[in-house]
């Protein structure tokens, strides 16, 4: 490490006393060694935290190079943890049929079509709970199997739909009567949709608690499984980057690794009964 400099603050007003204040300055060496202290102090968090905060850390430090601050990029110096990224839940093709095949028994009809559009938008079209819950009838075309969905950012983008979806439209429009909204007068509130999701996936008899992201989650792998290209996959789900989308090649591969070690005679997960 070169000389260490020392460091020049610009003096600020406080607000409450409204009197100029002057930080104590300090060298590089002693700025790096406090930025490591407080990593250090990280080490309980969760990776994905210490992450955020090393993070957080650096960007302060390159902005503190770039602006002259400091003499050396102190960022570069600042490690970044490794988190561990977790799979997220997602539907066997099995479990999804169950669950689709459990509205056949329900006896509530209005109950049964509103509950069975939102499943069916979630897991047949991909859409965040968010779009889903946002839809107005003004934005479905019933003869094309067209959505038009408001994505992040207020994007647009069109979203087709399965088949399957027309039916319990048709009955969910009849039994609400003429409102704005899909699923009533105003937005589908996304805790009363987590509620629903929960509920049905519970009764489909699920071993896992089920929340719309799963059915997302469901909807990707499970067309990236059947040889769905992943621009369109991009496409359908909304992504900005196709990294995001990424994430799903990932998923298919950890799966088929996890089935692997948990099912296989010589899987690292099997217990072994005999030596």
């Amino acid at each position: 490490m070169g000389p260490s400099h020392p460091i020049k603050f610009v003096h600020y007003i406080d607000k409450k006393s409204g009197s100029t204040v002057k930080p104590h300055n300090f060298s590089e060496s002693a700025l790096l060694e406090i930025s490591m202290k407080a990593i250090h102090s990280w080490r309980d968090l969760s990776s994905a935290s210490r992450n955020r905060k090393a993070a957080c850390l650096k960007s302060f430090l390159s902005w503190c190079f770039e602006y002259e601050v400091i003499n050396e990029p102190l960022a570069e110096k600042i490690p970044l943890p490794k988190t561990n990224r977790k799979l997220p839940h997602f539907l066997s093709v099995d479990e999804s049929v169950a669950l689709i095949n459990s509205f056949k028994d329900d006896s509530d009809d209005k109950r049964r079509w509103f509950d069975l559009s939102l499943i069916l938008l979630l897991y047949g079209c991909g859409l965040r709970v968010s779009e889903a819950g946002a839809l107005q009838w003004k934005d479905i075309d019933l003869k094309r199997r067209q959505l038009k969905v408001q994505g992040k950012g207020a994007k647009e983008r069109i979203v087709y739909f399965p088949e399957i979806l027309i039916t319990p439209l048709k009955n969910l429009r009849q039994s609400l009567g003429k409102t704005q909204y899909l699923f009533g007068e105003s937005a589908l509130d996304s805790r009363k949709a987590y509620q629903i999701v929960r509920d049905r996936g519970a009764q489909a008899g699920l071993t896992r608690p089920l929340h719309p992201h799963a059915l997302r989650h469901s909807f990707a792998t499970q067309m990236l499984t059947s040889g769905t290209n992943l621009r369109v996959l991009q496409k359908i789900l909304g992504h900005d980057s196709l990294q995001t989308t990424q994430l799903y090649t990932h998923l298919d591969r950890d799966h088929l690794a996890q089935v692997l070690d948990t099912h296989h005679p010589l899987g690292s997960n099997k217990k072994k009964t005999s030596k």
